[in-house]
């Protein structure tokens, strides 16, 4: 059976990315490409590589409104709250707080740079050796 392995961001303001996703939510820099005289830099997220790639100063941003592709990918969390809240002082917008769904599941969006959708996800009850 197929996993996910990466997960590839286009950006309007790379280093701006790279604070959000390296120093706000905590991914581990791996290493920093140069393809097509673009640079790309990788992060880790458990076995999950979240690539972060430059998009060209001439290149139109996509439309959102109306879009049927991505909508938004998650991270999975420890402790929900704690999270969200560390993120709020860190100025990020929360889109939805902390609430609980079904099948022990805790989940929150918030919202990265370029108007990325991300899902924060906790595990309870049994659920959460996952």
């Amino acid at each position: 059976m197929p996993s996910v392995g990466q997960i590839g961001i286009r950006c309007t303001d790379l280093q701006e990315s790279l604070r959000f996703y390296r120093d706000v939510l905590g991914l581990q820099e791996f290493t920093r490409l140069q393809i097509d005289g673009g640079q790309v830099i990788i992060l880790r997220a458990g076995p999950v590589d979240v690539e972060l790639i430059e998009a060209s100063p001439t290149e139109e941003p996509l439309q959102v409104e109306g879009h049927c592709g991505l909508h938004h990918f998650a991270f999975f969390v420890r402790n929900i709250n704690d999270m969200v809240m560390n993120l709020k002082e860190k100025g990020v917008k929360i889109l939805s707080e902390p609430r609980e769904a079904p099948r022990d599941i805790w989940g929150a969006f918030v919202e990265g740079p370029d108007g990325a959708r991300i899902e924060l996800i906790q595990f309870t009850g049994e659920r959460v050796g996952r």
